[in-house]
């Protein structure tokens, strides 16, 4: 297997800092999918920057009149969150036949969306509510 230098920013500054300055690096927060591309040579990258450390674009919260969850959010967080328990039931069913606990623990509802795999359990749910991607 190829190595590749994998970055663990904490910050947003600090991931836009490795960005500009390895802009051919691929992004990706729990990898359930995207390692396994990366493991069978259907992607390439010569560096990794994985997000899941970056408490900015983590968890879910209520701003005005919307409710907003962050892109690296697990499926596991979004199914204890309260916020989702309480306004989002559409998705929290989708949510629990969402693969297997292990995946539910490191799989991201943004891989969810941009991974665009015909397993995107929550795209269809996030799409009957009018959500804003």
């Amino acid at each position: 297997m190829k190595k590749r230098q994998v970055h663990l920013p904490r910050t947003l500054e600090e991931f836009w800092s490795i960005k500009d300055s390895e802009p051919g690096a691929r992004v990706y927060a729990g990898g359930t999918d995207f390692l396994v591309q990366l493991r069978h040579g259907s992607i390439d990258a010569e560096s990794l920057i994985c997000i899941e450390r970056l408490t900015e674009i983590q968890g879910v919260w209520e701003e005005r009149d919307e409710i907003v969850i962050g892109a690296a959010t697990t499926h596991a967080r979004l199914l204890e969150s309260y916020v989702v328990q309480e306004h989002l039931p559409l998705l929290v069913r989708a949510l629990e036949t969402l693969a297997s606990p292990p995946i539910r623990h490191m799989g991201t509802i943004g891989g969810n969306i941009v991974n665009a795999s015909p397993a995107g359990d929550t795209l269809p749910p996030l799409y009957a509510m009018g959500a804003s991607l």
